[in-house]
């Protein structure tokens, strides 16, 4: 294991990016440090575990139910 702390601002104001007309869109940019994201980038699971999707799009979707989740 290992500890993973996130950097989010206090308020939603706060974030790199902040537009509250007509609706809210925020981003938070560097929320992890950089050996954490890299390395759960690295266990994320390819395009091949996400075998179902959703959507007009087709979403992809990969959850607990899959046999292939572990």
């Amino acid at each position: 294991m290992f500890e993973m702390k996130i950097n989010l601002p206090s308020k939603l104001e706060l974030s790199d990016v902040y537009v509250n007309e007509p609706f809210t869109i925020y981003e938070m940019e560097n929320i992890l440090k950089k050996d954490i994201y890299n390395r759960l980038r690295e266990e994320f699971p390819d395009k091949s575990f996400f075998t179902e999707g959703y959507g007009p799009r087709g979403k992809l979707i990969f959850n607990n139910q899959n046999p292939l989740f572990f």
